[in-house]
């Protein structure tokens, strides 16, 4: 990991998001990918964390939730966080 560059968490439980937004932002950023909310509560500990891409459903775990739980924290309530889906209708919006 490059510690130069700024650190993404990137939440989303499609491996294929995560390899794509990895791909995509190489050499920009240092993309620490996770999974699921439990993975991402791990690494938000052991990464200082500058922004957060984090998938509105994760199986059975909300962003949404996630969300809330970092902005009630007062160590990680000014980490910026994205919201990112693959839901496109708009209804789903």
């Amino acid at each position: 990991m490059n510690t130069a560059l700024k650190n993404i968490l990137l939440v989303d439980d499609s491996e294929s998001i995560r390899r794509l937004v990895e791909f995509g932002l190489r050499g920009i950023y240092n993309v620490i990918g996770c999974e699921n909310i439990e993975s991402a509560k791990q690494k938000v500990e052991e990464h200082k964390v500058d922004l957060i891409l984090l998938d509105i459903f994760l199986n059975e775990e909300s962003g949404f939730d996630y969300c809330e739980e970092l902005k009630q924290n007062d160590v990680y309530k000014k980490i910026p966080i994205i919201f990112i889906t693959g839901l496109e209708k708009n209804e789903d919006i």
